[in-house]
């Protein structure tokens, strides 16, 4: 296959619309874990992870354990 044969490469962010991964970030906000969350929408760790830092607030950087070294 040549590049000019393959598909366009579709961005990073595609595969979930905004509003479910502000939707995933409202729930682990509210107090449910991010493994059940994980768990129950099927996602990845590593991208409930960015979308926290994306869509967070204030209560997600205040839940945040805090890293001692």
């Amino acid at each position: 296959m040549t590049e000019t044969e393959r598909p366009p490469r579709r961005a990073k962010n595609e595969n979930y619309a905004i509003a479910f991964r502000q939707e995933a970030v409202r729930v682990v906000e509210s107090g449910l874990s991010q493994r059940e969350v994980i768990q129950r929408l099927g996602i990845n760790h590593a991208s409930l992870q960015a979308w926290l830092k994306q869509y967070g607030t204030a209560v997600y950087a205040q839940m945040r354990r805090k890293l001692f070294t």
